[in-house]
């Protein structure tokens, strides 16, 4: 997850960057309120799944 993250704030615009830091933040508590551990891969799938529904 760190080196995403890293990648992404090399790459992008601040405005995008405060998008993407909200997008996480939202990622976390979803894992979290489920048991799942936040910088999982398994955890971004489901929450992207959930989130397409």
């Amino acid at each position: 997850m760190p080196v995403f993250i890293n990648s992404i704030n090399n790459a992008k615009a601040q405005s995008t960057m405060r998008s993407y830091k909200g997008s996480f933040a939202k990622l976390r508590d979803y894992a979290r309120e489920r048991g799942l551990y936040p910088a999982c891969p398994t955890s971004l799938v489901i929450y992207s799944v959930k989130k397409i529904q």
